[in-house]
């Protein structure tokens, strides 16, 4: 490799579906908030009290929406 060369990075192992309901499965993961997005595990934030006030209102203006037609 020449100083001219860029460096090659180790190929990442991505993981399936079944590898990560097994991996979410495991007791150290139990209170993990995850997703998987191709491939990857994303460790996600906990919601907050203005998410839960927002989800709230938008769940109540669709309930209200449904019930008219």
């Amino acid at each position: 490799m020449t100083p001219t060369d860029p460096p090659v990075a180790a190929a990442k192992k991505l993981m399936t579906a079944d590898e990560y309901w097994d991996w979410c499965q495991r007791p150290e993961n139990a209170d993990r908030r995850t997703e998987l997005i191709r491939g990857e595990v994303f460790e996600m934030s906990k919601p907050t009290l203005s998410h839960g006030k927002v989800v709230l209102r938008i769940g109540s203006m669709l309930e209200t929406y449904s019930a008219q037609s």
